[in-house]
């Protein structure tokens, strides 16, 4: 019998350090989230003011840029670079799909930090993933507290959260004027592709726009590795937009459908976000 308490002893000790070494990991990994986020609202806070949006930035660009931005941001708009975000939606996990709630902060083209909740509060899964220049990571927590992914900064994830950031930058549209950086190049009457300062290999953003203006879909050669854990490259990648909505000044995609080979018989839904709202902030 005192063998046998001194090994329940002995285990529950070991269960009792092993649970306030996950608690001090998470710890950490928060603390690391919480520095990236609060670096990006500083550089959001730091950005040089604008004069208010006017036809006259974007006269010059290909007809297809010229008519996406002058129905994404209205005229007279202040130009913040700078979003916050409440998405829902879901995406798919091996077979399955995980409905999610989140946040996004978003500062085109430094970074940005997103969180989301899947399943119940306290027992299903607790995503994070960021990126700040050089610096992007990837966690998911189980119940909160278990460690089920925990990655950072590999060139392969760095490619990978640039390319989303840029994706994501639809949200932010100011970020897409030419005196922020962004170039244009027309590839026909209603498609046109845009690059913003992420890094230097980072994708192309082909959008496809209507007469009106309406952003309609968009697609790029993404970083990633859909086919295979191991196998990373850039993959074409791409969304539909279905639904649009004004916050403020700006008129974003509010819900869309987007995956891997997009128009193909092989194509591979992945995503589909909504966003429930948006608030821009800048200097």
């Amino acid at each position: 019998m005192a063998t046998r308490g001194w090994i329940a002893w002995a285990a529950g000790l070991s269960v009792a350090a092993l649970g306030h070494e996950l608690r001090t990991t998470r710890r950490q990994a928060e603390a690391e989230v919480n520095r990236c986020w609060l670096e990006l609202e500083k550089r959001a806070r730091a950005q040089t003011p604008e004069r208010p949006f006017h036809r006259d930035m974007v006269w010059d660009l290909p007809d297809a840029a010229e008519r996406y931005l002058r129905h994404a941001i209205r005229e007279g708009a202040a130009l913040p670079r700078a979003a916050r975000l409440d998405v829902a939606g879901a995406f798919q996990l091996g077979s399955k799909w995980l409905p999610f709630v989140g946040s996004e902060l978003l500062v085109p083209p430094h970074g940005f930090v997103w969180r989301a909740t899947t399943g119940a509060k306290q027992a299903g899964r607790r995503w994070v993933e960021g990126h700040l220049d050089d610096f992007a990571h990837a966690q998911v927590w189980l119940h909160r507290t278990i460690p089920v992914l925990h990655e950072e900064s590999t060139p392969d994830l760095v490619k990978w959260a640039a390319d989303r950031l840029l994706v994501d930058a639809l949200w932010c549209p100011a970020v897409l004027l030419p005196q922020f950086g962004a170039r244009w190049d027309a590839v026909d009457d209603r498609r046109v592709a845009v690059r913003i300062p992420v890094q230097d290999d980072a994708a192309s953003l082909v959008l496809t726009v209507a007469p009106d203006g309406r952003l309609e879909a968009f697609q790029l050669l993404r970083w990633g590795n859909p086919y295979s854990p191991d196998v990373w490259g850039r993959y074409v990648y791409g969304g539909e937009i279905e639904t649009e909505r004004t916050f403020g000044d700006y008129t974003v995609p509010a819900r869309y459908r987007a995956g891997w080979a997009p128009g193909t018989r092989s194509f591979m839904l992945a995503f589909q976000p909504r966003v429930v709202r948006a608030s821009y902030f800048g200097p």
